[in-house]
């Protein structure tokens, strides 16, 4: 097996190179009883559902803003021509 040395505040660790996880979570995997099990299908599903609608809502509340700095700007520039 081939490990990887990670960093964090407590200094290196060194991590499987096939993990996806960095120092923090192999720290964990050493101090804490973590099982493998995986969340249920329906709640990842759920998940990505909440965050598709969190990246939408962002993306109109940015559009938005985007809209009313443009106004802004316009009027603005109407004043400094009066």
């Amino acid at each position: 097996m081939t490990t990887r040395t990670e960093t964090d505040t407590m200094g290196p660790i060194e991590v499987s190179d096939d993990a996806y996880w960095g120092a923090q979570a192999q720290r964990s995997l050493g101090n804490f009883k973590i099982g493998w099990e995986k969340q249920p299908e329906p709640i990842i599903r759920a998940l990505g559902i909440v965050k598709k609608a969190a990246a939408e809502a962002r993306a109109i509340a940015e559009k938005k803003a985007a809209e009313e700095k443009a106004a802004w700007e316009k009027k603005l520039e109407e004043e400094k021509r009066e």
